[in-house]
């Protein structure tokens, strides 16, 4: 490769990895050669261990064409009284990374939404091809955790976002247009830098404020229709990011990407959904300026930092505290606000009916008051487990049918529920009925099935289950 041809294509690399800019309108080394070699080298090695944990995700969603663009979701029926089809089914494609060995796959909620399980399916590196078996979803973060029945899968490294920078190098790995299954399954790679932190597009994206799209990550390492859900990695190989939308005039990369970022929150709602829980939001019941236009700085006053208040809704925490429009609140809890996105992403991650304190500046005076949260009315995820046989017990989780099945089951319970006991199984010899609801099992808690089926891939010992009553029951399956 001569000179010019180098520059070209590797002159620009040279100035952002090692700080040589006037090498680019210089003569070239071998040691500059040396350094673009090992940064090339260094991204190989990168995609070889991440590309094992890419999964390309295909999905078909159920579309209401009767109702409103932004409300429309799944209908049982496919026709309209006049005979008009009123429900189409869209294909999707998007990508996901393994968070668990055992099949635990993480994508956008939006790749799945609105789909039936039995129409979603993951194509790991290999090529091999999943049906999805469980499904965990939360609207409000567009996060969903799949399950498949795959073994000894590789999980990604989850970094520290606290550890990113603007200008750090940024590496997308996915299945862009749908090419990993046109392919072996094999995801594709870009590469860019982190182009800005700490983005807000919500009223873009989802100006009904379902969805919450705040902290994300903004690069220019092209992202394609296709690459949702899949991971944006560091230099180190570590996901710092969930690949999510674009800005695009063309339908296709434009240099503006942007990823949800993996920070505290954003792994605490994985967790929950990897076992299977729902998510919870607090809420205060206030509107804020998130551009900043209506007051604050504009209106004269004396901090640009903190979330301005531009409405108050009746009958919230919020107007229980009195709190005004034009009120910034400059601290959550003992923590200072930077600015709206900080504080509505502060009040979602604290937990429903927790007392808090805010420091609200109001006429140049600051106010403290103290505020019990509510609960944020959020679009209901999905969760679907099937059936478990396990040990001489069919088991199905709490829900309308296991209630129609068993109206003796108390109305709020959460848990596993015996379906059948297998005749002459240890199970039925030691005293479990169907109808039994299963709180735990070795003193671990059994909200769902999700932790029973990890519990069973790890454990053939004797098992002691506690079966909801009063008092409680324990029976021993050896």
């Amino acid at each position: 490769m001569n000179g010019r041809s180098i520059l070209m294509a590797g002159g620009w690399l040279l100035a952002f990895s090692a700080g040589l800019a006037g090498t680019v309108f210089g003569q070239i080394t071998e040691e500059d050669v040396a350094q673009v070699e090992r940064l090339q080298s260094t991204l190989a090695e990168i995609a070889d261990e991440v590309r094992p944990s890419v999964v390309a995700v295909r999905a078909h969603r159920r579309i209401n064409l009767a109702a409103p663009e932004n409300e429309r979701s799944s209908t049982p029926s496919e026709r309209d009284p006049g005979g008009l089809p009123i429900e189409q089914i869209v294909p999707s494609v998007g990508s996901g990374m393994v968070i668990d060995g055992a099949g635990l796959i993480l994508t956008n909620e939006h790749v799945v939404h609105n789909a039936d399980p039995a129409d979603i399916e993951c194509v790991v590196a290999n090529g091999e091809s999943y049906p999805v078996e469980g499904i965990t979803t939360d609207p409000r973060s567009d996060l969903a955790v799949l399950r498949i029945e795959a073994e000894n899968l590789k999980p990604v490294r989850l970094g520290d976002l606290s550890e990113v920078r603007q200008g750090y190098f940024a590496i997308v790995l996915g299945n862009p247009f749908g090419s990993a299954y046109e392919g072996s399954g094999r995801p594709s790679m870009s590469f860019g830098i982190i182009s800005a932190l700490g983005q807000v597009l919500t009223p873009q994206l989802d100006p009904l404020d379902q969805r919450y799209y705040g902290n994300l990550i903004q690069t220019d390492a092209p992202i394609n229709p296709g690459n949702s859900g899949g991971p944006l990695l560091n230099i180190k190989g570590e996901v710092i990011g969930i690949t999510t939308a674009i800005s695009t005039r063309s339908g296709g990369s434009q240099g503006i990407g942007y990823a949800i970022a993996i920070d505290a929150r954003t792994k605490d709602i994985i967790s929950k959904l990897a076992r299977g829980e729902r998510v919870g939001y607090g809420y205060l019941g206030i509107s804020l300026d998130l551009a900043g236009g209506g007051y604050g700085p504009a209106k004269g006053a004396a901090t640009r930092q903190g979330a301005w208040i531009k409405e108050v809704s009746p009958d919230t925490p919020a107007a229980a505290a009195n709190l005004r429009p034009g009120d910034c609140v400059v601290a959550f809890d003992g923590q200072p606000i930077v600015n709206g996105d900080h504080l509505i992403r502060q009040v979602g991650a604290t937990p429903v009916g927790r007392q808090v304190s805010l420091s609200v500046i109001r006429d140049g005076r600051q106010i403290d008051v103290t505020i019990s949260l509510a609960s944020r009315d959020v679009p209901k995820g999905i969760h679907f487990e099937p059936d478990f046989a396990w040990r001489g017990l069919l088991l199905t989780e709490t829900g309308s049918t296991a209630r129609q099945r068993f109206p003796c089951l108390p109305e709020h319970a959460q848990g596993i529920v015996v379906v059948m006991v297998e005749s002459g199984s240890e199970a039925e010899k030691v005293g479990f009925k169907p109808g039994q609801l299963i709180e735990s099992v070795n003193q671990q808690r059994m909200g769902n099935l999700r932790p029973l089926r990890q519990f069973a891939r790890t454990n053939s010992g004797p098992a002691r289950i506690t079966i909801a009553g009063v008092p409680p029951v324990e029976l021993l399956l050896p």
